[in-house]
């Protein structure tokens, strides 16, 4: 069924172009436009953008009267436009006309969308058509920021992400722990909050989780469709150990230590005066058997 609508499509194209010349045919032998010539003027041959980037190939046309312009893929022949007539089912594809010039226009352009590109004008003269070449490249590789996060266990976790680029537009942001994808999910108090602000063309992003468990620890990452924004190492420390927190101690752990010192302290002190009774009692001992003697 789909190759049978595919042929039909391509037919519906080619009996539309057919007519078109046709019509142009018959114009310039019995008619002559009163404007000149038809062509192609000279222009860019190279157009250069990073992934992501909205792409705009430009066709400037002289007297182009009532002849259409035609954009296509050089490689194999894949019309995308006639005119204004969109004869492609990507929805990314789109054409402009201002003053004399035709713009393909390839939104979220990505590397498989690199390769020469022909504009042509239907027309009997098999000369006008010029070529131009689209080049993609991966955007410059960001490194995502990276910090650690210590939260209690059944305290809340919440890590918000702010993702705003002045080079390429960004569609979403997602989030993902240990390389695992996370969306909302009541059950298990998780929850995922956006808010899109146009004029910053600012997506921010809050995830939620309600109460933390062991199990919720892990790297957590912000992600556009192009890069990573955020990284944040979470630690989930269990209320019934001695886990210590970043420059502080435990409660516990400082009662612990104070005892143990409090403990150390009356033992040396009993240990010192047992000496010192020790060492009387021999003083007085060696006091009595000298006076015996004496006597």
């Amino acid at each position: 069924m789909d190759t049978h609508n595919r042929w039909r499509r391509w037919l519906l194209v080619y009996i539309y172009i057919a007519s078109l010349l046709t019509v142009t045919f018959s114009k310039s032998l019995f008619s002559k436009d009163a404007n000149g010539k038809t062509q192609i003027l000279p222009g860019a041959t190279n157009y250069y953008y990073k992934v992501g980037d909205v792409a705009e190939l430009k066709c400037p046309v002289a007297n182009l009267g009532d002849r259409k312009v035609v954009w296509r893929l050089a490689a194999n022949d894949t019309i995308f436009t006639v005119g204004y007539n969109i004869f492609t089912e990507d929805p990314r594809v789109a054409v402009t006309h201002h003053n004399g010039t035709w713009n393909l226009i390839i939104k979220g352009v990505q590397q498989r969308d690199s390769g020469l590109y022909e504009c042509q004008i239907a027309s009997v003269e098999k000369y006008l058509r010029s070529y131009v070449a689209l080049h993609v490249a991966d955007p410059p590789e960001r490194k995502p920021k990276q910090r650690t996060s210590f939260v209690d266990e059944n305290n809340p976790i919440e890590l918000v992400c702010n993702a705003t680029s002045e080079d390429y537009p960004i569609e979403d942001v997602d989030w993902f722990r240990d390389g695992n994808a996370l969306v909302t999910d009541e059950s298990r108090g998780l929850y995922i909050h956006k808010k899109v602000s146009l004029s910053t063309d600012t997506i921010y992003s809050t995830l939620e989780i309600k109460h933390a468990r062991l199990k919720d620890q892990g790297v957590y990452v912000c992600r556009t469709s192009n890069y990573d924004v955020t990284s944040i190492h979470v630690n989930v420390l269990n209320g019934d150990s001695n886990n210590v927190k970043r420059g502080a101690a435990t409660k516990g752990s400082s009662d612990y230590h104070s005892s143990r010192n409090s403990q150390d302290s009356r033992h040396r002190s009993w240990h010192l005066m047992s000496l010192v009774l020790a060492s009387l009692a021999w003083s007085l001992s060696s006091t009595y058997v000298i006076t015996r003697e004496l006597t």
